[in-house]
């Protein structure tokens, strides 16, 4: 099976820090939206102006939260990234904005601040109206915590450049998943085998070094120990860091350096047993302390044989790797354990798929400038296997994306047997933008079926017909909180669902019966776009984040729900009242 797309096309959050003016101007030039909203604050440290400070904001995707693709026939994409410099007086503003749902992240080192969002420290989220200036998103800063140490090998030499690994835990030592450090030259060891990580928000950490995953530049060789000398990150001390505290002798002292070996195989067709040459291949390695497990692209040679090179002790898996989904072959992938020597003979077994073709139609549209967005997208599909559709995690699956053509066609090749399951619609090369269709319904040989598509090995399934609404609604909704004030810690956000898409979609959700989440701001507000025209339920939920782990919980009050009709290219207003003590029955 084709290794997981999503997985390596989710995380766009780093982006927000690497991002440049020009891409904004690019992304402009494309976006015909009026831009006469601005948003503006200032920034302090200790009550002081943060003088030339970076201010960065990021445009949020209006479909689905947290990085997730959404539910079956949706579209998605982020737009517009920029940054700016704050002036003498710690002030910024970013100008020429369009209505919409933005993330401001201020960036100032050996700083941190009290405000936040679900993407961590220093964040705000704000909803923006056509021709708003919000002013006054303002972030205060305070002197982050420290840790410094050492690390030395078994001989008590320095060990340099070594790539430090710091993990952010709650009170019963598990992990924060959502705590999120940039890996810079800082969290590296110096000449002396010194480190020293600054900025940190006031928590409880776990310190490591070497192993696989801990840096880009990790060295394999080193074996992943952490603070006091342990291998296993569950028996690694807790280090408690608080704002403006600086915490020394974190000492690490690693053991002999591992030995690395080598695999050798080959590529062959797994029905006639021939090579096959130059063919790209996924080495996932699962090792360390149950971290996410490392990958290593390999491509074989004219006689379809690889070697893969510095492999640690431990378990791994090759799988044939398709980036065009024009390759014929899949793979279900080859395990294999390297202990404590080379690997040879290794064997993936590569099968010629199914083939998946048809056209998509958007129905009931004649203007010729919003069809021809249909020869600008993607369809993307996901390989769920025996996987029960309603449970499985979409933001997970392997997949394939293919491109449409002039004339709505798409074909996707190499497909494994088992559930295909029809996803969404996209920007073409996975861009920014917004796909303005969603799934109505799917017909296959002129009859209506389900999105998910049962194929059988080597099965030719051709005749499809995606039929796509035009959906290019927008609801601009004001939350109002009544009965008292939102608790401390408290988040709130919106669901829509479409009444009755269920229904017509032959009984499986599509993507308008299931727009996913979206996050109300600090004023209450939210905005929510391409939305397919009908009657809509909202319903408004509130959620508890846990500042041990990161996570949420649900908050226990009762959910709010609301209709209101959805026209295209309309914006609808909907207003609606919470009250967070009325609690769930």
């Amino acid at each position: 099976m084709k290794p997981g797309l999503f997985c390596r096309t989710f995380p766009l959050l780093f982006l927000l820090f690497v991002s440049h003016i020009h891409a904004q101007s690019q992304r402009q030039a494309s976006d015909n939206r009026a831009r006469t909203a601005s948003i503006s604050g200032r920034v302090t440290i200790d009550g002081k102006p943060a003088v030339n400070s970076t201010v960065a904001l990021n445009e949020e995707n209006r479909g689905a939260e947290d990085g997730k693709k959404g539910a079956p026939g949706g579209a998605t994409g982020q737009r517009i990234y920029a940054r700016v410099k704050t002036d003498n007086d710690g002030r910024y503003r970013f100008m020429r904005l369009a209505e919409g749902n933005y993330s401001i992240h201020a960036v100032s080192g050996a700083y941190v601040s009290k405000e936040n969002c679900r993407y961590g420290a220093s964040c705000r989220e704000i909803t923006l109206d056509d021709g708003e200036a919000i002013e006054n998103v303002d972030f205060t800063f305070v002197r982050g915590g420290v840790i410094t140490g050492r690390v030395t090998d078994a001989e008590d030499r320095p060990v340099i450049a070594a790539g430090m690994l710091l993990l952010q835990v709650n009170e019963k030592g598990e992990l924060n998943s959502k705590f999120h450090l940039e890996i810079l030259d800082w969290m590296a060891t110096d000449d002396r085998g010194v480190y020293r990580l600054y900025g940190l928000p006031a928590g409880r950490y776990v310190i490591g070094v070497g192993g696989e995953q801990s840096h880009l530049r990790a060295n394999p060789r080193l074996p992943a120990t952490f603070h006091p000398d342990v291998s296993d990150r569950k028996q690694a001390r807790v280090i408690e860091v608080k704002a403006d505290e600086v915490v020394e002798s974190i000492d690490i002292r690693i053991g002999e350096s591992r030995k690395t070996y080598e695999a050798s195989g080959r590529v062959v067709d797994g029905d006639s047993g021939q090579a096959i040459p130059n063919t790209r291949l996924l080495c996932l390695g699962f090792n360390d302390n149950d971290l996410p497990p490392k990958d290593v692209p390999v491509i074989t040679n004219d006689q379809g044989q690889f070697k893969i090179t510095e492999l640690i002790s431990g378990r791994y898996a090759l799988y044939l790797q398709d980036e065009d989904v024009s390759g014929p072959y899949y793979s279900e992938g080859t395990l294999f354990v390297v202990n404590d020597g080379d690997v040879s003979g290794l064997e993936v077994k590569a099968y010629r798929g199914s083939t998946v073709s048809g056209v998509v139609m958007a129905a009931g549209v004649s203007d010729p400038a919003i069809k021809s967005k249909l020869q600008q997208a993607m369809l993307t599909v996901g390989f769920i296997g025996d996987r029960d559709p309603a449970t499985a995690n979409l933001g997970n699956l392997p997949g394939d994306s293919a491109k449409i053509g002039a004339d709505g066609a798409f074909r996707f090749n190499g497909v494994p047997p088992g559930k295909l399951m029809l996803l969404y619609l996209s920007p073409g090369g996975h861009g920014p933008g917004r796909i303005p269709f969603k799934f109505n319904r799917i017909e296959r040989d002129g009859a209506q079926v389900s999105p998910v598509i049962e194929i059988r090995r080597g099965e030719q399934v051709e005749n499809l017909r995606i039929i796509v609404d035009y959906a290019n609604g927008s609801i601009r909704g004001q939350v109002k909180i009544v009965g008292g004030d939102l608790p401390q810690g408290w988040r709130l956000r919106v669901h829509a669902s479409s009444i009755g898409a269920a229904e017509k979609s032959g009984g499986f959700s599509l993507s308008q019966s299931r727009d996913g989440f979206v996050r109300i701001d600090e004023t209450g507000r939210f905005l929510m776009e391409g939305l397919a025209p009908g009657e809509i339920e909202f319903e408004v939920t509130a959620v508890v984040t846990n500042n041990a782990d990161g996570g949420e919980q649900p908050s226990g009050a009762e959910a709010v729900r609301q209709r209101v009709t959805v026209n295209n290219d309309v914006v609808t207003s909907v207003t609606i009242n919470f009250d967070p003590n009325r609690r769930r029955q």
